[in-house]
């Protein structure tokens, strides 16, 4: 992350839980706030990753397609962070992010409040 003249490139996360009329609202909501968070500190979103109506419950039995690939997308470098909504929009509980990658790169949490 050592750029001096570019921005950090950042990919944002959003989830919702519930959403039984497929609408994505509250994902587009969580999208926007998080692209307002990147412009406000200099970050380029370069990737969306949405789980919509999909819990991160252990009870779950519904994969997160877009939650399995941003750890394999850092590790190669396609961005710098990752920006999401607040913590439980990506995990429950935090040591799932772990898991996900024994080793990954810096995703660091800019959650809106």
């Amino acid at each position: 992350m050592g750029r001096t003249d570019e921005k950090l490139k950042a990919a944002v996360y959003t989830r919702i839980s519930n959403d039984p009329e497929g609408r994505a609202l509250g994902v587009e909501r969580q999208e926007q706030d998080c692209r307002n968070l990147a412009k406000n500190h200099g970050f380029e979103v370069v990737e969306v990753y949405t789980d919509n109506d999909i819990s991160a419950s252990r009870s779950s039995k519904k994969r997160r397609p877009g939650f399995e690939a941003m750890p394999g997308a850092a590790a190669s470098g396609q961005f710098d962070a990752v920006l999401f909504y607040a913590t439980s929009r990506l995990t429950r509980p935090p040591r799932r992010v772990r898991a996900a990658d024994p080793a990954p790169r810096s995703m660091d949490e800019c959650p809106i409040r």
